[in-house]
């Protein structure tokens, strides 16, 4: 009985320790900056960008600037989000609810 109870507990950890990490990358915008600065500039699009500079014409930086956005989202990952979401939601409210129960009462 005691091995089950111990790997119950190791389960357990595990869960909670990879939903602390879905919860810090959701709450920290470490997804949406990391996509954000996902620009570059191909081979093609930086010779004509010197060409153009060579040839004196003017020049906008989103005529060579190559936005690609993928989509690594899966099933779990969105789970993950969602959860991390809900609780952080009746967290702050419980806690609201809490204090203001004890505002009351003093």
């Amino acid at each position: 009985m005691k091995k089950k109870n111990n790997l119950f507990f190791k389960l357990l950890l595990i869960s909670f320790l990879l939903f602390m990490g879905l919860y810090i990358a959701n709450e920290s915008g470490y997804y949406e900056a990391k996509n954000s600065k996902k620009a570059y500039i191909t081979e093609e699009n930086l010779r004509a960008f010197e060409q153009d500079v060579l040839d004196g014409k003017e020049i906008d930086i989103k005529d060579y600037v190559t936005n690609e956005y993928h989509d690594y989202s899966s099933f779990t990952s969105k789970l993950g989000q969602k959860l991390s979401s809900s609780l952080d939601k009746l967290m702050d409210g419980g806690i609201n609810n809490l204090f203001k129960l004890l505002e009351d009462l003093f």
